[in-house]
C-alpha cells in the first residue's frame, strides 16, 4: 500500500508522487539516500486532489487532473515519507506546469536559464 493511498488532500491541497532519480546522468545508480535528496526534483504524477482545489480561482476549473505529470513549486511542498515511500503535499496553486513532453528534463531548463 503507498503512502498515497493511505491519506486524502484537505481543502485546496493535492498530492503529487515524485519523480525520484534511481542513477545520475553519468550512469551511477544511486543509493537510497540520495534518491530520498532526489525528491525535491520538481516534477511528479499529481495522484489525489481535496475537495477544494482550484475552486477560488476563476471558474473552478482544474488546472491538471489526476495522473497528469506535473510541475510544482519544491519550496511550498512538504515531503512526506513512509518507508521507501515518498509524496509530495502542496496547495493547489504550487502546480506550476502540466508536462507534455517526457522528454522534457527540468535540471537542464534551470540550468540555461541561470547562464
Amino acid at each position: 500500500m503507498t503512502l498515497a493511498s493511505k491519506m486524502n488532500p484537505t481543502g485546496h491541497r493535492v498530492l503529487i508522487q515524485p519523480d525520484l532519480k534511481t542513477e545520475t546522468k553519468s550512469g551511477i545508480v544511486l543509493a537510497y539516500d540520495a534518491r530520498r535528496a532526489s525528491v525535491d526534483s520538481d516534477t511528479g504524477i499529481l495522484v489525489k486532489v481535496g475537495p477544494q482545489a482550484w475552486k477560488g480561482f476563476n471558474d473552478g476549473t482544474a488546472w491538471a487532473q489526476v495522473g497528469d505529470k506535473v510541475y510544482y513549486s519544491k519550496y511550498g511542498a512538504k515531503v512526506l515519507k513512509d518507508g521507501d515511500n515518498f509524496v509530495i503535499i502542496c496547495n493547489d496553486e504550487d502546480v506550476l506546469a502540466i508536462v507534455n513532453d517526457e522528454s522534457l528534463n527540468t535540471e537542464d531548463v534551470e540550468a540555461k536559464e541561470a547562464a
